[in-house]
């Protein structure tokens, strides 16, 4: 794989732990409210549909060739968003409590 294919799989793999991060509190929201069974089933499925989409599209982009690498990105992005997403709210309420 030469070098320019390997650096748009990484950027792909960086962006894809961050919508991974929002989905997944997306999921998280809709399933607040549903009964057990159906959580484990949805939390299931949403895995399963994340980790399929992740292989389809590597496999569109390098011919699905793959390296921990991408896995340690995915992972890099996911708490970067973790992260930022903290330290925004933090923001936001330090504002909120500024301006009252």
């Amino acid at each position: 794989m030469d070098n320019k294919l390997q650096i748009i799989t990484f950027i792909f793999s960086f962006i894809y732990g961050f919508s991974f991060f929002y989905l997944e509190e997306l999921n998280y929201l809709i399933n607040k409210k549903t009964k057990c069974f159906i959580k484990y089933l949805n939390n299931t499925l949403f895995i399963l549909n994340m980790v399929l989409i992740y292989v389809i599209i590597n496999y569109k982009i390098n011919n699905g060739y793959f390296h921990i690498y991408f896995i340690i990105t995915i992972v890099l992005g996911y708490f970067l968003s973790n992260y930022t997403q903290n330290n925004v709210k933090n923001l936001i309420n330090k504002y909120k409590r500024k301006n009252k």
